[in-house]
């Protein structure tokens, strides 16, 4: 018989002498110490396989077309804003001159974009929900601006529309130099 097969009691076992040492070979309990070496084996194999496949966290990096249809919308919304919050701030402030002797603030993330559409020149009508506030974020109205982007990248302002006002405390009370309009088309 080969060096390498060892036959015993009706068994068959295959053992390649550099890998299997020879003591485990010549032992009574041949077979199943070589059964506990193949066990240990296959478990390191598993084991590493299972670390390797499972878990292995993805390092490159992955890339999304801007044009692909499930998009981060908000994403988008958020870089609309962020372009022409110099052009909602000026319409709030022009607005709220004749109401406050100081200018609500209008904040980035008080601002949401409602509808984007595209006009038949091909320009873009932009809505945007906005809520003004005074102070420690004392908000005193909800307005709605329309803004107008051409092709040429010139911002006009279509409209503003005061939607709903809100009343000031006590103590914020010398701030108003008039009250504002409930809720009216301007």
């Amino acid at each position: 018989m080969p060096p390498f097969l060892i036959y015993r009691n009706g068994w068959t076992d295959l053992a390649i002498n550099h890998i299997i040492p020879t003591y485990i070979l010549w032992g009574d309990d041949m077979v199943i110490q070589i059964r506990k070496l193949l066990l240990i084996v296959f478990l390191v194999i598993s084991i590493t396989t299972f670390f390797i496949f499972f878990l292995h966290k993805e390092t490159a990096p992955t890339y999304k077309a801007v044009s692909d249809a499930d998009g981060d919308e908000k994403t988008y919304h958020k870089v609309v804003i962020s372009l022409l919050m110099s052009n909602i701030e000026a319409a709030s402030k022009n607005f709220y001159k004749d109401y406050f002797t100081i200018n609500p603030t209008v904040a980035e993330n008080d601002v949401i974009v409602l509808d984007i559409d595209q006009t038949d020149e091909g320009s873009y009508k932009i809505v945007f929900r906005t809520l003004p506030y005074l102070g420690p974020h004392l908000t005193v109205g909800c307005d709605e601006i329309s803004l107008i982007v051409s092709q040429d990248s010139s911002v006009r302002l279509e409209g503003l529309s005061h939607i709903e006002s809100y009343e000031l405390p006590s103590n914020m009370q010398n701030l108003v130099t008039k009250p504002l309009p409930s809720g009216n088309d301007t």
